[in-house]
């Protein structure tokens, strides 16, 4: 996960006494790449990927993108990119 790289000052988050995401209420922007094309169930994966962050980690919302990387040069796979 990756957050705005001013967000701590934005917070007053010390960098010595970082927080748990679950107690910082932020938008947290998630890139995962794959190293192959596009699969059938991928979209299904991705859905049930940000249903446990937003249980577990208890994060309202943000952006994740799914990539890949298939080698291809014309028709490459797009990306999935969702907003919870």
């Amino acid at each position: 996960m990756t957050y705005p790289k001013d967000a701590g000052m934005q917070l007053g988050i010390n960098y010595k006494q970082v927080p748990s995401v679950k107690e910082v209420d932020l938008k947290p922007i998630i890139r995962v790449t794959l190293d192959r094309g596009k699969n059938e169930d991928d979209e299904k994966k991705l859905n049930q990927i940000i249903e446990e962050v937003q249980n577990e980690l208890n994060i309202s919302g943000g952006h994740v993108t799914l990539s890949f990387n298939d080698n291809a040069i014309i028709f490459k796979d797009k990306d999935i990119r969702k907003e919870f």
